[in-house]
């Protein structure tokens, strides 16, 4: 892939792009030369390569390498941190380092320790759970390692405010109504011109462009009523929903990790 780096205005690695069933996911296929945009020590050199479906890896999930005998698996997820961000390359990062020292440990035994990074920055556990489900099951680990636990609470508490939720999440609920074509407060202009503005991508662009901020809490605001969470303390919202659907996303990973 060619080495866009910081040259390109329009992306980063940092750049986020949305899948199906596990949310977002950092840019794929992305070298980042130079500075690194939201960094507190803006001025340091990174030179950080992403691949495939934005995850630290090598190979292609769809033809994984094979196994080889003494070789021995290791997976790991969680957020931002289990990913690696903060260092100056990817030979820094944690995944790296472990493999590096669990190496150097087993020189004697033979043994050969691949760490494989599938974390995913600013992902809940869930989200770590249906990446495995989906691409974790034909590499054969042989161990599922999880450096994760803040973004579980973290996310849907503080940065969403809504229980069960993931990064970014009511923004996408927001564009859904957005791109409707009607809404409250374009409401004159659909009974103006009802085909323009819902069988157009007019209306969604007004949405976008009058409407975003009211839409948003719209949106939100709907979501927590159908989840019987309007007003729910954080404290409630950690022990009745985060607390639970985090236990829930490790009971069956030991599915996985089995081989």
């Amino acid at each position: 892939m060619p080495s866009l780096g910081i040259s390109n205005p329009y992306a980063a690695v940092r750049t986020l792009e949305l899948h199906p069933f596990t949310g977002w996911h950092c840019l794929s296929h992305f070298h980042h030369v130079g500075p690194m945009p939201g960094e507190i020590n803006g001025d340091r050199m990174f030179d950080v390569r992403s691949g495939p479906k934005g995850f630290f890896v090598d190979f292609d999930f769809d033809k994984p390498p094979k196994k080889k005998a003494n070789e021995y698996r290791v997976i790991l997820i969680g957020g931002s941190g289990a990913q690696g961000w903060g260092s100056l390359t990817n030979d820094h990062m944690l995944y790296k380092q472990l493999e590096k020292r669990l190496n150097l440990r087993s020189d004697s035994c033979g043994r050969r320790f691949r760490v494989i990074n599938m974390a995913m920055a600013g992902s809940i556990t869930y989200q770590n759970y249906i990446a495995l489900n989906l691409w974790g099951h034909s590499l054969e680990p042989d161990l599922i390692l999880s450096y994760s636990g803040r973004n579980d609470w973290f996310v849907p508490i503080l940065h969403e405010r809504a229980p069960d939720s993931y990064y970014h999440f009511n923004e996408l609920l927001a564009m859904t109504y957005c791109s409707r074509g009607t809404t409250p407060c374009l409401g004159f202009l659909y009974s103006l011109f009802p085909n323009i503005m819902t069988g157009t991508n007019i209306g969604t662009s007004l949405n976008f462009l009058c409407c975003y901020d009211s839409i948003l809490r719209k949106a939100k605001d709907n979501y927590l009523k159908d989840q019987s969470a309007t007003g729910m303390a954080s404290s409630d919202c950690l022990k009745e929903r985060v607390i639970p659907f985090y236990i829930s996303s490790w009971v069956p990973r030991f599915c996985v990790s089995s081989g």
